[in-house]
């Protein structure tokens, strides 16, 4: 086993560097020389990549080696229509706050990270429901589409335009003007399943 410290440091940065686009869809990871690179024996992080195996973040390999899964457009639509109902779930609670609020300060603090912003502004939302679970759910399914958002950021669909538009909504007040963008968020998401999937393919050499 592990010590705690030393697993809780690299399971930290192996999650952020799979919910920043540091790993892309398609890439591998094995222990050992990750471990080098971060300065610690290969048993924390051998246990951080099989705690994220479980989360479904990593696949892991018979003959040895982790991969950040490619997902295929029916995965693809699957945890896009699971967000898209976990997030009324929260709109049903959500109540509007006025301009300056803290959300919309950290819209503005995030706008040159569109991935992180718009995952906030959409997860500050659904956190408006009571039930963790709901919480839990919506934390998993962002993080298992982290990796396609950054592609479909650099490829069909910049983010930086749902995020202004989300921020626009948000400072309107108007509750109906934020329904009416995550409908249109949503849909587009499961319109352009194919792109995002392309985009998503591995390079090869």
């Amino acid at each position: 086993m592990a010590h705690p410290s030393a697993f809780l440091r690299v399971h930290t940065e192996i999650g952020r560097r799979l919910t920043q686009g540091v790993y892309p869809p398609g890439h591998r990871l094995e222990a050992e020389p990750l471990a080098d690179e971060m300065g610690t024996s290969p048993s924390p992080v051998r246990q951080s990549l099989y705690w994220r195996c479980g989360e479904g973040l990593l696949t892991h390999h018979v003959l040895g080696g982790f991969t950040v899964p490619v997902l295929t457009e029916f995965g693809l639509r699957h945890l896009f229509s699971w967000q898209s109902e976990l997030w009324r779930m929260g709109y049903a609670c959500f109540k509007p706050a006025p301009a300056g609020a803290p959300l919309l300060l950290e819209i503005e603090r995030l706008s040159s990270q569109p991935v992180s912003c718009l995952d906030h502004i959409l997860g500050t939302i659904v956190f408006s429901h009571p039930n963790r679970e709901v919480h839990r759910a919506w934390r998993l399914t962002t993080q298992r589409l982290a990796p396609s958002q950054f592609k479909r950021h650099e490829g069909p669909d910049p983010l930086m335009a749902w995020c202004t538009a989300f921020s626009t909504a948000l400072s309107s007040l108007n509750i109906g003007d934020l329904e009416a963008c995550a409908s249109e968020y949503f849909q587009t998401s499961l319109d352009i399943v194919p792109q995002i999937a392309q985009a998503c393919q591995p390079t090869n050499g």
